[in-house]
Parts: C-alpha cells; structure tokens; sequence
C-alpha cells in the first residue's frame, strides 16, 4: 500500500527517470519484485529502501523506491 499520495512510478530504477504514473495514497499495487537501481539520495546520504517493480491494478508497471 502507498504510503505517499503522488508517489511516482517511473519507468526505470532510477529517480531521475521518466515517470510513468502517479500513485495515490493507499493506493493498492502488486510488488513484482526486488531489482537494483540507482541509490535516492537525501543530501549526501542514500534513503534506507529497495526499488521495487510493481503492477497498479489497471496493468500499469513500474519501479517504485520503498522508502515511500
């Protein structure tokens, strides 16, 4: 369940790709899996979290960062 309302979903693991969908808060998704991605950063410091592929309940997949 999101946890952030307008997390992005974006089309690879990495932050600075291409969004592909805005999840709303409490939304429902599918985790798909684990996958490696570019760490977030906050300042200097990498976020604690896990890119995740997930699957919205229309189809719509793409890579979430956990931390949210």
């Amino acid at each position: 369940m999101v946890a952030l309302d307008g997390l992005p979903m974006r089309a690879e693991a990495v932050n600075t790709a291409k969004q592909v969908y805005r999840l709303r808060e409490q939304e429902k998704v599918r985790v798909l899996y684990k996958g490696e991605g570019q760490p977030v950063m906050s300042g200097k410091k990498p976020l604690p979290g896990d890119w995740l592929r997930v699957m919205t309940n229309d189809g719509t997949q793409g890579w979430c960062f956990s931390y949210n």
